[in-house]
C-alpha cells in the first residue's frame, strides 16, 4: 500500500493525502478524470489506511472537503521530506503532529495574548529546531 500526496501541477494548494493499493500512476490517472485541473504527485510512502488517517487527523486545522488540505508549514515539511525518501513511521507521525500542535497554539497564543513571546519561548527551549531536525532525519 502507497501513501500519497498530490496537488495541481501549476499551483501548491489543495493537496490530497490519500492511500492506494494499485500503483500510483493509476491512481493518479483515476483522479485526473475528475479534476479540471493538472494533478502531480508531490510524494509517496509506504504505508496503508492508518498513516492516512493519521495524516488526515495531523492536519484537520486546515482540510478544505475530503481528503483536500490547504497547505500548512508542517504539510509541506511532511510532503518535502516524504519526497526525499524519509519514511511515515510512527515516530515520524508523531513528530508531525507535536509540530502542528505547536503551530497551532502558537497561532491561538498570537490571537488571545498579542504581547505574547510565544515564538520567542519556542525558539529558546529548542524545540522548533529539535523536531524540524528530527523530522530532516527520518
Amino acid at each position: 500500500m502507497t501513501v500519497y500526496f498530490i496537488a495541481p501541477e501549476d499551483a501548491e494548494e489543495p493537496v490530497k493525502i490519500g492511500f492506494t493499493a494499485h500503483p500510483i500512476k493509476k491512481r493518479l490517472r483515476a483522479l485526473q478524470c475528475v479534476s479540471p485541473l493538472r494533478l502531480r504527485v508531490i510524494a509517496t510512502a509506504e504505508g496503508g489506511r492508518d498513516v492516512e488517517k493519521r495524516l488526515h487527523s495531523i492536519f484537520a486545522t486546515g482540510r478544505l472537503w475530503g481528503e483536500w488540505f490547504k497547505p500548512c508549514q508542517t504539510l509541506r515539511i511532511a510532503a518535502e521530506t516524504t519526497a526525499k525518501g524519509k519514511p511515515l513511521s510512527a515516530e515520524r507521525l508523531d513528530l508531525l503532529e507535536l509540530l502542528a500542535l505547536v503551530r497551532t497554539y502558537r497561532n491561538e497564543a498570537r490571537q488571545a495574548f498579542p504581547w505574547s513571546h510565544f515564538d520567542n519561548l519556542i525558539d529558546r527551549c529548542g524545540l522548533r529546531d529539535l523536531v524540524n531536525a528530527k523530522l530532516a532525519e527520518g
